[in-house]
């Protein structure tokens, strides 16, 4: 699949064929998305090269019932971090640090069957790339490890 096609939307495919099932999965992942939905669909729509009877299904969702599920998603994606690397996630405000990894979480959607590290591996780097002062010395030398 060719991707991204939009800098500001970096979950959207480019190029040719369908991609119905990844737009399920980025409107779960990303509220920008989720956004377009309401407010642009014909051309998420056009972006994705929707046939109308995915069009129509997807005009047929309940958004505050997608809302509920992408936050139950990214709650579940935090409580596997949290355990990962309990030093960093307590290093500051908890409602801080639960922001900082929803911001995170919003933008980056680890697909490897080794999710969880790869989460645990990202955000801490996401601390670091933006001067966050809470990735925890030990925890960041020990995914580092596996992840290079």
């Amino acid at each position: 699949m060719n991707r991204p096609a939009d800098p500001d939307l970096p979950n959207s495919p480019g190029g040719g064929g369908r991609h119905f099932v990844q737009l399920l999965a980025d409107l779960l992942a990303d509220p920008r998305v989720r956004d377009e939905l309401v407010h642009s669909p014909q051309e998420l729509f056009a972006r994705y090269e929707l046939t109308v009877p995915e069009q129509r299904s997807l005009e047929a969702v309940n958004m505050q019932q997608l809302e509920e599920q992408a936050q139950s998603l990214i709650r579940k994606r935090w409580h596997a971090v949290a355990r990962l690397i309990p030093d960093t996630i307590g290093s500051g405000p908890q409602k801080e640090m639960r922001s900082l990894f929803e911001f995170y979480a919003t933008r980056h959607w680890p697909g490897d069957f080794r999710r969880h590290w790869l989460d645990a591996h990202e955000f801490l780097r996401f601390l670091d790339a933006n001067d966050l002062p809470y990735a925890n010395a030990g925890e960041k030398k020990k995914l580092s490890r596996i992840f290079g």
